[in-house]
């Protein structure tokens, strides 16, 4: 964790070198790499998949709800 609880950068060394940040979100899942906390924009992604997109598809599997064996069942689907 390079941040303490108000949000300020830790007297860290890896923070010094590259440092891969993901951060997920509500409806997405953005990628960032910083080099000597110089994001690197180029190897850096936002992709359209978060939080929401998981509950959704957990929400798919589990329609039956009167159906105890076939929801636990569906939890381990691949998604």
């Amino acid at each position: 964790m390079a941040l303490d609880g108000e949000g300020r950068f830790r007297g860290d060394s890896r923070l010094e070198g590259k440092v891969g940040i993901v951060d997920i979100g509500t409806y997405t899942t953005d990628l960032l790499l910083v080099d000597r906390l110089t994001p690197v924009r180029e190897l850096s992604a936002t992709l359209t998949i978060g939080v929401d997109s998981l509950a959704r598809r957990l929400a798919e599997r589990c329609t039956d709800l009167r159906n105890p064996l076939v929801m636990s069942q569906s939890l381990f689907l691949k998604v």
